[in-house]
């Protein structure tokens, strides 16, 4: 028993942790001398064995049996139910999770090969970070010898390495060992590790003095000088060693044995000191004043350090100082040491900056001059005296005058910001040059290589870039990216000249509206040039309108015709108006025929690229759904400065505007950024800034187009200060629809600026006016009649519309679209993917209900009757947070295939309007009235069918002893045209029966109320959308007497209070009466 409860410390087999569980159990066998049963070592008893020896074999057999089947988790004990042995029972669970995809092998490769440990890293951590990927490539039988591993190790480590890796070149390659290099590399780490601890070394060092001057930064509260200590230099007092203990000790400096880098004799000596003013020039008394040491190491005469505890800007350099004013008598300086240094006086330091686009000078007044120090230092006091503003970050110090970022200060090792009057970078939001994967982010994640080949190539202008992380992992496009094999393309055919050949598709509707409102996405992409031209529309309608402006654009600009316009089939470019346009214009029409969207490749690759594009860019930022729009725009933006291939790697830019794109201004989608506020828009307290988040390119103007947090409008800016690897956290913000009773509808709509490159308004959806004066109570009238009233003739603002037909390639779309594509699409590929004891469990869920339902019986097929298919259909249900939170099968009967007035006679079946629904809620919130969910089981299982129906048996369960029967339908079932009609009858009629009644303005919404003795009237509202019924209540009794009525006469879920329903996240606040919805 002892043994069978250890084994409950080992994580069980979970479908997921297949490596970490299989290493465990066989150290497990081992330690119980049971692995021979395993790996079929363990020799079974001869046939003229005693009667003991085999009893004591199949003993020990069976408890490596239990052993391992003892450690899978419940669920998956059915792969092994059938097994009888030990070998038996590991080798199907290896059959049935050491499933090997040639994407985890490129993967896990990708990440081998391309880690890096940072600079500052734990190098036991980053050994064993290696070694678990290499175990898991050689379980995949990827080769990686010891000499491999040992050179992979080495070239993932930084750069500060590569003295150490130079000394391993007295070594062979072929003696190169793992373990001796890693004895070294551990060693090395552990001296570098005592070197950190020691002392700082002989390096420049700035300090200063603690201030009485406060100062307050934009990101962080800063008051006083920053302090760094009395430091000096190392006195050998710790971590002294014996002279034999240094024997074996290299220096990388000298490359002498018996010392360390920092007792080096070729080290120069340094004097460090602590400095402050006193003089008649600062009144303010022995203030602070951070000050470089009086070393002799060379000046940087371009460079200006800063400290926020100085309270004057000084230089060592006299002529760059203008209207120069000589002290009759020196300043005097003490340093710490009581040496006196003297400053002799002041001036102007006119310093030359650059923000990106114009050249500013920053005029810096009363800078001291002081001949002993040997760097410039520019003080945050003076500078805000001065109206410039100076911003702290974690690793950056920005410095804005009149809204513009005019230098940059970086971090050094030494706890100081050192800023460079002539800023290398063209950028100026830009602290450091990018690396490659961050142009990948910045390119709305772009494919690496076509990074790779925007960098070496000279395809764009302005991308600077440094060699840094290497690594082509990306969670957003693992997230946001699907790969299909690609359709061969149908013609080599290409135009010669830019309208020559116009491609244009409608992409959507989605399944979440973009802020403003917009359902398609419409593209004309020219052929020639590839460039690529967008348009947001809330209707299919618009497309006549949208070409008709496109046409007038192109041809202006580029002074040639549109010849050829190919598209779909699509009645959007089908109508009689759309072919005269064409006609007038001399546009040839081209159709690709029905169902091949291959004929329009150019469309249809195109769309794939923008949504990859733009779902990548919204999950990398965590912003909501609705940004879709925004980000699909910054994808066609930067689409137009990829390289093609079909354009021999040339961008659509440059073909189009006969120039190299230039790219400096691009920043990563989403990021947080501050703009400047003018002063004119500012009293004089608030801040110069305000937060907003960056989301794409105005085409008109120069800038960037901006979400701003406080205000929630689109604005555009030039002076912004971008923090490219924060995001914001739109969790309140916009994500979330904010419903509140105490605020005017006026105040939840939003003004924006309208511009044609995106969206031209964005309204946050509003509730309707709940209480006008013709809602109030009557005289006499009690609330809750009052109430029932509102209710009942519930109004909404809604436009009534002509049904919409979608064409299949729609439907094909949307699904394409909205799909985590994670779903088997037939039954076989369910049972044999890796969720299959889960989708298995579900099928079987599933059929036992439509038995217990006795939703057909089995008969032989009438003569010449029409006999419908089935299908099983598969879903991974998932919680507000997008996780899986169930597997669901549904037998859906391929109702395509009835046949009108012999299987059905009508269809339409009413639903609750989303307005109706957000109405109720914004009421109940209001009355803080109690808000449940419930969810009806095979809700269409409950409809009886007037007709006579005959349906293929399902898939998977078919009857053994009568394959060829059909099923035929005694209730309704999903897919059959009149299902939904028909629950909706049953539905109907029960609630009717048990004195509800129907609201005069939706159909969906049911009323039931009962006054008691007291007067009081207690009442429940359901609101009814299919399967999913809303209740709501001013008592709570009641709410849970009609919801147990419910659920006796029906098979339901009852949820609790509301939280997510109908794809809407719902949070409730009652103290304040606030309801969210997302």
């Amino acid at each position: 028993m002892a043994e069978i409860r250890e084994i409950t410390k080992i994580e069980h087999l979970n479908g997921k942790n297949y490596q970490s569980w299989k290493y465990n159990m066989k150290l497990v066998l081992m330690e119980r001398g049971l692995w021979g049963f395993v790996n079929a070592t363990e020799e079974q008893p001869a046939e003229t064995a005693t009667a003991q020896v085999k009893s004591a074999y199949q003993l020990r057999s069976d408890k490596a049996y239990s052993l391992i089947a003892l450690s899978v988790d419940k669920n998956l004990q059915v792969h092994i139910s059938t097994t009888t042995n030990p070998l038996e029972a590991w080798e199907t669970i290896r059959k049935q999770f050491e499933f090997v995809s040639i994407t985890q092998i490129v993967r896990l490769n990708r990440r081998f090969y391309a880690a890096t440990m940072k600079e500052d890293g734990d190098i036991m951590e980053h050994i064993t970070y290696m070694t678990t990927l290499a175990e898991q490539l050689r379980e995949m039988k990827e080769e990686i010898s010891d000499q491999k591993f040992a050179t992979v190790i080495l070239g993932s480590l930084p750069e500060s390495y590569e003295n150490f890796i130079s000394s391993l070149n007295a070594q062979k390659v072929e003696d190169l060992k793992w373990e001796n290099v890693k004895s070294l590399l551990v060693e090395e780490y552990m001296k570098r590790k005592e070197k950190q601890t020691e002392s700082p070394g002989q390096n420049d060092a700035l300090f200063s003095r603690k201030s009485n001057y406060s100062f307050r930064g934009r990101n962080h509260q800063f008051r006083g000088g920053r302090q760094y200590g009395n430091h000096t230099r190392d006195s050998g007092v710790h971590n002294q060693r014996r002279p034999n203990q240094m024997r074996g000790i290299k220096c990388f400096k000298c490359e002498k044995f018996g010392h360390m880098v920092k007792n080096c004799p070729l080290n120069k000596k340094s004097n460090e000191s602590n400095i402050t003013e006193e003089g008649e020039q600062d009144k303010r008394g022995n203030e602070g004043i951070a000050l470089s040491s009086t070393s002799t190491n060379k000046r940087k005469n371009d460079q200006w350090f800063i400290d926020s505890g100085a309270t004057k800007h000084m230089t060592f350099q006299r002529n760059i100082i203008t209207d120069y004013k000589k002290y009759e008598e020196p300043s005097k300086i003490y340093l710490g040491d009581n040496r006196v240094i003297k400053a002799y006086g002041e001036g102007k330091v006119n310093l030359e900056c650059n923000d990106g686009a114009d050249n500013i000078t920053l005029n810096l007044h009363k800078v001291l001059f002081v001949q002993e120090i040997k760097k410039n230092l520019l003080s945050v006091p003076a500078m805000t005296q001065m109206e410039a503003e100076v911003i702290f970050d974690d690793e950056k110090c920005y410095i804005i005058k009149n809204g513009k970022t005019i230098n940059i200060g970086h971090l050094l090792e030494s706890k100081l910001y050192v800023v460079n009057n002539q800023p290398d970078y063209v950028n100026i939001t830009t602290t450091k040059v990018p690396t490659l994967r961050e142009w990948h982010c910045r390119y709305g994640h772009l494919n690496f290589g076509y990074i790779n080949k925007l960098a070496q190539g000279n395809l764009v202008t302005g991308m600077k870039y440094t060699k840094g992380e290497t690594s082509q992992e990306c969670e957003a496009c693992t997230r946001a990216k699907m790969h299909r094999i690609p359709v061969p393309k149908q013609s080599s055919n290409r135009t010669t000249q830019p309208l020559e050949l116009i491609h244009s598709d409608v992409c959507g509707p989605m399944n979440t509206d973009s802020i403003g409102g917009s359902k398609y996405i419409l593209t004309f992409t020219d052929d020639y040039t590839r460039y690529v031209t967008v348009y947001f529309l809330k209707n299919k309608s618009e497309v006549y309108e949208k070409f008709q402006e496109y046409v007038s654009m192109v041809e202006n600009f580029t002074g040639l015709k549109v010849k050829t316009l190919r598209t779909d089939n699509g009645g959007e470019y089908v109508s009689n108006d759309f072919s005269k346009y064409c006609v007038n214009k001399g546009i040839v029409h081209q159709y690709s025929n029905p169902y091949t969207p291959q004929q329009n490749g150019v469309s249809e690759r195109l769309n794939r690229t923008l949504m990859e594009s733009a779902k990548s860019m919204i999950f990398h930022a965590n912003m909501p759904i609705n940004f879709w729009a925004e980000a699909v725009n910054t994808a066609v933006y930067l689409h137009n400065r990829s390289p093609t291939t079909s354009l021999n790697m040339k961008t659509p830019y440059e073909l189009w505007f006969s120039k190299k794109p230039d790219v400096s201004n691009l920043k990563v989608f989403g990021s947080v950024c501050f703009i400047h506020t003018p002063s004119n828009l500012r009293r004089k307290l608030d801040p110069r800034s305000r937060k907003a988040v960056f989301i794409g390119y105005p085409l008109d103007t120069k800038g960037y187009k901006l979400y701003d947090i406080e205000s929630k409008n689109f604005v555009r800016s030039k002076d912004v200060v971008f923090y490219e690897n924060k995001f914001h956290d739109f969790k309140v913000v916009t994500k979330e629809l904010i419903i509140r009773e105490d605020v005017p509808e006026e105040k939840l709509s939003v003004d924006h600026e309208q511009h044609h490159d995106a969206e031209d308004q964005v309204p946050v959806p509003t509730v309707p006016d709940i209480e006008d004066e013709e809602n109030l109570p009557a005289v006499g009238e009690s609330y809750e009649e009052s109430f029932m009233k509102q209710v009942e003739n519930l109004e909404t603002k809604r436009q009534r519309k002509a049904p919409k037909k979608f064409s299949p390639d729609e439907c094909n779309i949307t699904e394409s679209l909205t799909a985590e594509n994670e779903e088997p699409q037939s039954i076989s590929e369910a049972l044999n993917g890796a969720n299959a004891s889960k989708w298995k469990q579900a099928l079987k869920e599933e059929y036992n209900s439509l038995i217990s339902n006795e939703t057909w019986e089995l008969v032989p097929p009438p003569e010449g009757c029409n006999v419908i298919g089935s299908k099983w259909v598969m879903k991974m249900k998932r919680d507000a947070d997008g996780n899986v939170d169930r597997h669901k099968a549904r037998l859906v009967a391929q109702g395509y295939s009835q046949t009108p007035g012999i299987d059905y006679e009508e269809v339409f079946s009413p639903v609750a309007r989303h307005s109706s629904i957000r109405t109720l809620l914004a009421l109940a919130n209001k009355h803080n009235l109690e808000i449940h969910q419930m969810d009806v089981k095979t809700a269409f299982l409950n409809g009886y069918i007037e007709h006579d129906i005959y349906m293929s048996q399902p898939d998977g369960f078919v009857d053994q002893e009568h394959p060829e029967y059909v099923c035929k339908l005694k209730k309704s079932l999903y897919g059959l045209k009149q299902s939904a009609r028909c629950w909706n009858q049953t539905l109907d009629s029960f609630l009717t029966k048990n004195g509800y009644r129907k609201s005069n303005a939706d159909n969906c919404i049911y009323v039931k109320s009962i006054k008691n003795d007291n007067g009081f009237i207690s009442f429940v509202i359901l609101a009814v959308y299919v399967d999913d019924i809303i209740p709501i209540s001013n008592d709570i009794n009641m709410l849970n007497t009609e919801k147990d009525l419910l659920c006796k006469h029906f098979e339901m879920t009852d949820q609790g209070k509301i939280h997510f329903v109908l794809g809407m996240t719902i949070k409730r606040d009652r103290e304040t009466k606030t309801l969210f919805i997302s």
